[in-house]
């Protein structure tokens, strides 16, 4: 009976989906909950969709395995990859790319009239911002020599600080932008964009079983057929391949 138990509450226990607070966690549940259930209904297994308070706490956090699955950008996902022995599940199917935001009223026409501005960026530590930064170098602009680094935690502050006049400019990513409250987005508009990187991507512990790996992939690919994986803010899902692993050196200096 007591082997019975035990089998039974190993069964029971939830994984734990990490996924990084790249929006505050209510607008996060909205976007993440289809793909959760999706992967939770084929597993027969509960899962438990966490975040964390910060980037900084969040990647701490998969370096130390608190997460089961970790749903990453792609150069958070190749050091988990390389450094800590990760398993690929999938990736997104859109692409990751910054957007500078400024109010329409404003004067600004390029990204290089935001000298001696107010610029609202998530922590360095994120991608987007990390390209940004690099735009924001190619047009001669150094972070806090040439214009004010405004920091937040994530997009949707990022926006409500340009929206409450605490910034001049935003940096947000495609999807937040996409989906940002209509109240205040028809006074905003886009000034600049980043280049285009790769999506999120969904790794897996080193010690997770391989069955529940496998299982995992085949739901991923499986999520684009159901009519909540058509919707999903995401697009659909797909298999991580080399390629997508290459090209991120440049951008995981600073996780390490």
């Amino acid at each position: 009976m007591l082997l019975i138990q035990m089998a039974s509450a190993h069964a029971d226990k939830p994984l734990v989906l990490g996924i990084i607070p790249y929006v505050s966690p209510d607008v996060l549940v909205q976007h993440q909950k289809s793909l959760k259930d999706h992967l939770e209904r084929g597993l027969g297994k509960p899962i438990s969709m966490v975040t964390a308070k910060n980037f900084k706490v969040f990647i701490q956090n998969a370096k130390a395995g608190v997460y089961d699955l970790v749903y990453a950008p792609p150069h958070l996902a190749y050091i988990l990859e390389q450094d800590y022995a990760y398993q690929r599940v999938a990736m997104t199917t859109h692409k990751k790319r910054g957007l500078f935001i400024v109010k329409k009223t404003s004067p600004f026409k390029q990204l290089s009239d935001l000298r001696h501005t107010r610029i609202a960026l998530v922590p360095a530590l994120s991608l987007n911002s990390q390209m940004a930064r690099k735009e924001l170098r190619g047009v001669g602009l150094k972070a806090n020599e040439d214009y004010t680094v405004i920091k937040v935690k994530n997009f949707s502050n990022a926006l409500f600080s340009l929206v409450n006049d605490d910034s001049d400019a935003a940096l947000s990513g495609v999807k937040p932008w996409k989906t940002f409250d209509k109240r205040y987005k028809g006074g905003l508009r886009v000034l600049a964009k980043t280049r285009i990187m790769q999506g999120f991507m969904i790794m897996a512990k080193p010690d997770l079983e391989q069955d529940t790996v496998q299982k995992l992939r085949q739901l991923s690919l499986s999520f684009s057929d159901t009519s909540a994986g058509k919707k999903y803010l995401f697009k659909g899902l797909k298999l991580i391949d080399d390629k997508s692993m290459q090209n991120l050196d440049e951008f995981t200096t600073i996780l390490k």
